[in-house]
């Protein structure tokens, strides 16, 4: 191989490398924003794993690219060479690697969801949330507290923090889905199928939520803020909405 091819290939083998560091050192801010809640916390993690092979798997395949390109430029100007019709080990391998790698992160990505959505024991507030077209009912099970988006018009779910929060989900008509983005929980309710899910929330904030399931002529409207605040002033709260009464 001449000089100049050389250093032909170094240079695009650099280029590969320091794009890969560079996307590396992006990842973060590419990466899923903080999330208000232990659950939402794992998921984010999970996710920048993912991001993170992507790189990679990514930068392995640009410079392999990149090192074909210039093998056979070189090749070129030295006229015709044998040719091998396959290669048994860099076969096995680039079969092997895949799987190993896709079945890892299947792995990781089940243990998550289990972890995620396993009902916690000993919730610090219950709260029964009932969607029905066009709103959100929510009915905190100990505080005697109910909100309701025909009471209130865009409901506010108030939730302490930290504090480990069980949300009861059902539906009275039609398919809805519970859904606090930040949370990166996401819940179908389904009539005739009553559910639960708990979040452990360690962080306050006030975040949207809204159904993410098609429910007929005014799902835009089936919309709804989670606020957390401390625990002193959950309580607060709590008696205030207490002593109004229905």
């Amino acid at each position: 191989m001449s000089w100049a091819v050389r250093r032909r290939a170094a240079f695009l083998v650099g280029s590969t490398a320091l794009l890969a560091l560079a996307l590396g050192g992006c990842a973060e801010q590419l990466g899923l924003p903080d999330s208000p809640t232990e659950q939402g916390g794992t998921v984010g993690d999970v996710f920048d794993l993912y991001l993170v092979a992507a790189w990679v798997v990514g930068a392995i395949v640009v410079g392999l690219i990149a090192l074909v390109v210039v093998r056979d430029r070189a090749s070129r100007r030295r006229g015709p060479t044998s040719q091998r019709h396959h290669n048994t080990p860099l076969e096995i391998a680039y079969t092997l690697i895949p799987l190993l790698l896709v079945g890892a992160l299947t792995v990781v990505t089940i243990v998550t969801i289990d972890r995620v959505a396993s009902d916690e024991p000993d919730p610090d507030v219950v709260v029964d949330v009932e969607g029905y077209q066009w709103g959100w009912r929510f009915t905190y099970v100990d505080q005697g507290v109910v909100v309701d988006t025909h009471d209130t018009g865009d409901p506010e779910l108030v939730l302490p923090a930290p504090a480990r929060i069980r949300f009861d989900v059902h539906s009275d008509d039609v398919i809805h889905s519970f859904w606090v983005p930040a949370f990166r929980f996401k819940r179908d309710l389904i009539p005739g199928t009553p559910t639960s899910f708990t979040v452990d929330t360690n962080e306050l904030g006030v975040f949207d939520g809204k159904c993410a399931e098609y429910c007929g002529l005014l799902h835009t409207q089936m919309t709804f803020t989670a606020r957390t605040v401390s625990p002193g002033d959950f309580d607060a709260w709590a008696a205030d909405q207490g002593s109004e009464g229905p």
